[in-house]
């Protein structure tokens, strides 16, 4: 007699051993069913993915103020500017201060253009036309972001090797430029894109590569 309670003793807690593992398994496996289907069909959130950018193509800041009689505020770095063009001589005053050049004359403008560290000024030069239009821009001035004077790489009104004048002053692939003449004589010019910058302290204006 005391075998066989021993022995079905020993078959119910087999029983409940192999229930106690079946109910485990069912539980991994139901876990296992549920992640799937929420990997599948509810998680709807993508991995993120590596966008490749242009660095070359960076946006660049340029502002234009056409000037008038009347002063007009502008902000160039953390300062604050009035600017404007005195009658029809174009004389340019910058925080009601008349502008000059290094032999007293006064400096013309009739636009202001602003970037992000520097502001520069262009005025009318001798005028050539092509199919009517008037070709009148060349810079006459500038100042960095603290306001200080910097230079301008031209001479008389004559822009580096000859490009004489400026027009469509406009921004291109994270730069400025316009497009200038070109003169081989006194009566051939090509039309030759150019690229102003401010580099080292001076207005620079290249052709474009």
């Amino acid at each position: 007699m005391n075998n066989e309670a021993n022995n079905n003793e020993l078959n119910v807690k087999s029983n409940n051993s192999s229930k106690i593992i079946i109910a485990i398994l069912a539980i991994l496996l139901v876990g296992a069913l549920g992640f799937i289907c929420y990997d599948k069909f509810i998680n709807n959130e993508k991995p993120p993915v590596s966008i490749p950018t242009d660095e070359g193509a960076k946006t660049i800041k340029l502002d234009k103020i056409e000037l008038t009689n009347d002063n007009q505020t502008t902000t160039l770095g953390n300062n604050t500017y009035t600017v404007l063009s005195q009658l029809e001589a174009g004389y340019l005053y910058i925080n009601n201060e008349a502008i000059l050049d290094s032999d007293g004359n006064n400096i013309s403008a009739h636009s202001a253009y602003i970037t992000d560290d520097f502001m520069f000024f262009v005025g009318n030069g001798q005028s050539y036309s092509e199919s009517g239009e008037m070709y009148q821009e060349y810079i006459t001035y500038a100042i960095d972001v603290n306001g200080d004077r910097i230079s301008i790489n031209n001479d008389s009104h004559l822009i580096v090797d000859s490009f004489y004048p400026l027009r469509n002053i406009r921004v291109e692939n994270g730069e400025i430029i316009a497009d200038g003449l070109r003169f081989s004589d006194a009566d051939n010019y090509t039309l030759t894109k150019l690229v102003i910058k401010n580099e080292n302290n001076m207005v620079t204006i290249v052709p474009k590569n």
